[in-house]
């Protein structure tokens, strides 16, 4: 009888134990996603007083498009190859849930499709309104993206 209140006894600690070891675990996976989503937040909200309108981003390979409505359109990417470009926002095509810009520099051009679609984005798990798609420099870069104004 002794043994049995004995096993008992240290089974229920080590039950004790995993459950409060997963609950740590939880709050610092809630933790990681608050300091996550709260960074996006502030990265969003900075971008958004400096006058950018639209924020796109994808990987394999990463690439960073921002879109300032009244200025200019930036793409960026760690892709060799391909030539960042800067240039001045041609007027929007609309067509349906798609709007399209296209725009033609000296450094090259850009066609930056964006479908009012959610899209996930596979790196980071952020959920975004928009699907994009951004054709430069011979090459096609999908990605998500939203507005912020």
């Amino acid at each position: 009888m002794t043994k049995r209140i004995f096993t008992y006894g240290v089974l229920c600690t080590l039950s004790f134990a995993a459950c409060s070891c997963n609950g740590n675990n939880d709050k610092k996976n809630d933790e990681a996603t608050s300091a996550t989503t709260t960074s996006s937040t502030d990265k969003y909200e900075k971008k958004r007083k400096e006058g950018i309108d639209f924020v796109a981003s994808g990987d394999q390979p990463t690439w960073e498009m921002d879109i300032d409505l009244q200025k200019a359109i930036w793409f960026t990417t760690l892709e060799e190859n391909v030539t960042a470009l800067n240039t001045p926002v041609p007027e929007a095509v609309k067509n349906g849930d798609t709007t399209i810009y296209k725009a033609t520099v000296d450094a090259g051009s850009i066609k930056v499709v964006i479908i009012n679609q959610p899209c996930i984005n596979s790196a980071s798990g952020e959920v975004f309104d928009h699907t994009v798609e951004v054709q430069t420099s011979g090459k096609v870069f999908k990605g998500c993206g939203k507005y912020l104004n």
